[in-house]
């Protein structure tokens, strides 16, 4: 995990990065949608609640 300062309004803010690396094969997937994957990955990670799935009974 990294701190990174950024520049918002005024001030500096602080927040905490974890890069996260994916490495895909060009001949399996094309590049639009490896995009899509990291992207939907990025979502998981901000917002974990979409990972619980609610049982309807």
């Amino acid at each position: 995990m990294e701190i990174d300062p950024f520049w918002y309004s005024e001030k500096y803010i602080y927040t905490a990065r974890v890069p996260l690396y994916l490495i895909f094969k060009h001949r399996v997937m094309s590049k639009v949608d490896a995009a899509y994957l990291s992207l939907h990955y990025r979502n998981l990670l901000i917002k974990p609640d979409e990972l619980v799935i609610e049982r309807l009974e």
